[in-house]
């Protein structure tokens, strides 16, 4: 442009080579008028540079060219704001004006854009990022050269590809999705081998990745994969910074405390000095062996041990059991919490106490929740309107009906931005915004956005999606591993999941691979039905059983009409209506002689005779007589029904209580609690003691 700032003085504009030239353009002589424009250049760079400009962005001549063009519009564009009155008013018979100058310079910056997004290629966006910056369409060309360039990466899907996009785009909208590839694909490349060294150097490598946690998970696995022990002391002296220690020193309790006797928790004390959670380790031990369980006198509840003994005065106005030493209690309608000698550890001043769990509880005052730990200090402030139990050390908070995550030390980890945040998993979190379903990491990092109407886990990798009524699977990262065109998936066992599509369904594994054919009919019910256990499914329609292995093979006995899940090496088979049991091989073991038959356990199989329900061993004797409306197994005890009243029965068919309460529980594996209106009585599962009762 310097070129021609010497030619701006007061000058006559003389009729000659210029006019011709704007004549010759106007009949579309585009050779000669470029000719004359080109001579004209030195002498009157503005005119002939709008020429020229005009010429090169006409697409009928063969002088089309648009970087020509803008480097004549621009000279054209940036002296005439230069020339005097006069000579403006003289170029304004010729045509050329500002507002010509504008419209031309425009004209070229649509061309130029419409020609870098027609061929779309990263060459030619950049080549007008360069040379036509001044055209004001950067950021929509930038975001397309960058969404370009990360489908490139897609395609590539490596660390190096993902890093390269970053360090070039790192302003990019897809650069945070970008980054959560990256952090999978390098947690992916370097941990290929699953083999101990290589977590260790991926951690060593990547301290802040986001995956530190699975490989901190992976490293204690491998390091204790038999649960030994000498296991358990070699990974916390190798490993000492890995978060799973905590886990570890308590797996070593575990196995050292087996046998609850003074002389085995004395030997622990001497046996691990460093023991990190010494201060527990006393309450642990009597909360072990001793249970305290509530007990009510008087309108008011304290606690009695296992022999009905009253260790705590009733003096409470609502209590709840004891853990990790400690019990929230109320007095006054304010709670606190007190341990097994009855002593007041935290005052009473909540309006609502938790159970600890993990050294920390949850309690609320004035509607507003908070956390605390075993001395009753603050981990997290009375701030919230909502505070969960922590989960991988994580709660999730809610003020204004918007909810976010929060550390157990008090560091916040998201802004309270999401309408849904559901409890860590593995170290991800499903949050939703505006009724849409994204993930985010433990960093509070989106691994990638809301963008799905349902969301849930289908097993610990993979995840359930649905949009506009179809449904598929994707992984942590947000990859379809199967595509959303169907109509039902299931939750993921014994490594397959139920997927259904035009009233049919099959069988999935984590792969996304189709394992068992869309063969079956698909009702709802088989959603949460059709599961597998211990390699086997059952699909029922109407009244009718298919029974399949994991590798889809259907079991069935030619002369049986009907078929149950194999267990314990017996099946339920039905003939003439009737069911009984057959061996894998098919032999008769039990006659078809029970109207309904169900799986065997280890302690035996529910039946029905007679229009009860009752319980036979794998001889088809009976354990417990037909007499019941309904039987379930909790534990290895049965919860009867007759009549609407309820009972317990051990599995050796013992009754421990008829049916005459209306509520029964097992508490602790070997305690029951039967309640009848206000009154409760404990027995002992052990020996079929009564414990306590205040029944009348």
């Amino acid at each position: 442009m310097l070129l021609f700032i010497f030619l701006v003085q007061d000058q006559s504009l003389k009729a000659g080579s210029l006019e011709k030239a704007f004549e010759r353009l106007e009949v579309f002589d585009y050779f000669n008028a470029r000719e004359l424009f080109i001579k004209s250049m030195k002498k009157d760079p503005v005119a002939a540079g709008f020429g020229l400009a005009k010429i090169h962005s006409s697409g009928n001549n063969p002088f089309y060219n648009l970087d020509s063009a803008k480097s004549y519009i621009l000279v054209s564009d940036s002296v005439f704001p230069l020339l005097k009155e006069k000579q403006q008013i003289k170029y304004a018979e010729l045509g050329v004006t500002q507002e010509s100058i504008r419209l031309c310079k425009d004209s070229i910056c649509s061309k130029a854009l419409v020609a870098a997004e027609s061929r779309a290629s990263i060459e030619m966006l950049n080549h007008y990022l360069t040379n036509f910056s001044f055209c004001g369409s950067e950021d929509q060309v930038t975001g397309l050269r960058n969404s370009i360039a990360f489908q490139e990466a897609r395609a590539l899907n490596t660390a190096e590809g993902y890093k390269n996009y970053l360090e070039m785009y790192p302003d990019a909208e897809e650069a945070n999705d970008a980054q959560n590839r990256y952090h999978e694909r390098v947690f992916e490349e370097q941990t290929e081998s699953h083999q101990l060294g290589a977590y260790e150097r991926f951690i060593e490598l990547y301290p802040e990745s986001p995956y530190l946690m699975q490989a901190e998970r992976m490293i204690y696995s491998l390091s204790t994969s038999q649960g030994s022990l000498p296991e358990h002391k070699a990974f916390i002296k190798r490993y000492p910074a890995n978060r799973y220690v905590r886990e570890s020193w308590r797996q070593i309790y575990r196995i050292s405390m087996q046998n609850y006797d003074e002389q085995t928790y004395l030997q622990f004390k001497f046996d691990y000095p460093d023991y990190p959670f010494m201060d527990e380790l006393e309450n642990d031990y009597m909360r072990q062996t001793s249970l305290f369980l509530p007990f009510k006198k008087n309108g008011l509840w304290g606690f009695i041990n296992e022999e009905g003994l009253e260790m705590i005065e009733a003096v409470y106005e609502e209590v709840n059991y004891f853990s990790e030493g400690l019990a929230a209690v109320s007095r006054n309608d304010k709670y606190g919490y007190i341990n097994k000698s009855g002593k007041v550890m935290i005052p009473f001043m909540w309006d609502d106490a938790e159970a600890f769990k993990n050294n920390c509880a949850v309690v609320s005052k004035e509607n507003k929740f908070g956390l605390i730990n075993r001395n009753g200090e603050f981990l997290i402030p009375l701030q919230y309107e909502e505070l969960t139990e922590p989960v991988e050390d994580i709660c999730v908070v809610m003020n204004n009906e918007k909810s976010g995550y929060i550390g157990r030390n008090g560091n916040p980890i998201t802004k309270l931005i999401f309408d849904m945040a559901a409890d860590f998993h593995d170290g991800f979190a499903i949050v939703g915004i505006d009724e849409l379903y994204g993930l985010i990491d433990s960093k509070g990092n989106l691994v990638f956005e809301a963008e799905y109407e349902h969301l849930s886990w289908a097993s610990t990798e993979l995840l359930r999606v649905g949009n506009n009524g179809s449904w598929g699977l994707i992984n942590r990262v947000g990859e379809k591993i199967l595509e959303i065109e169907y109509d039902a998936v299931g939750d993921f066992h014994d490594g397959l999941a139920l997927v259904a599509k035009n009233s049919k369904c099959g069988f999935v594994d984590s792969k996304g691979k189709i394992i068992i054919p869309l063969n079956y009919r698909f009702a709802e019910n088989l959603l949460t039905n059709a599961v597998f256990s211990n390699g086997y499914v059952v699909i029922n329609n109407k009244g009718k059983n298919t029974v399949l292995d994991t590798l889809g093979v259907r079991i069935q006995f030619p002369g049986y009409e009907n078929t149950g899940r194999p267990s314990e090496g017996l099946i339920p088979v039905q003939k003439n209506r009737k069911w009984g049991y057959v061996d894998y091989h098919g032999k008769i073991k039990i006659p078809c002689i029970y109207q309904e038959a169900y799986s065997f356990s280890s302690s035996g199989a529910i039946v029905k005779a007679d229009q009860q329900l009752g319980i036979i061993n794998s001889e088809g004797k009976w354990i417990l007589e037909p007499s019941y409306d309904d039987i379930s197994k909790i534990e290895n005890n049965y919860i009867l029904s007759r009549q609407g009243m309820y009972g317990i029965a051990l599995s050796s068919g013992q009754i421990i209580a008829p049916c005459e309460y209306d509520r029964v529980e097992t508490l602790f594996d070997h305690i029951a609690m039967l309640q009848r209106g206000d009154g409760r009585e404990y027995v002992s599962l052990k020996n079929a003691k009564l414990i306590w009762t205040n029944l009348h």
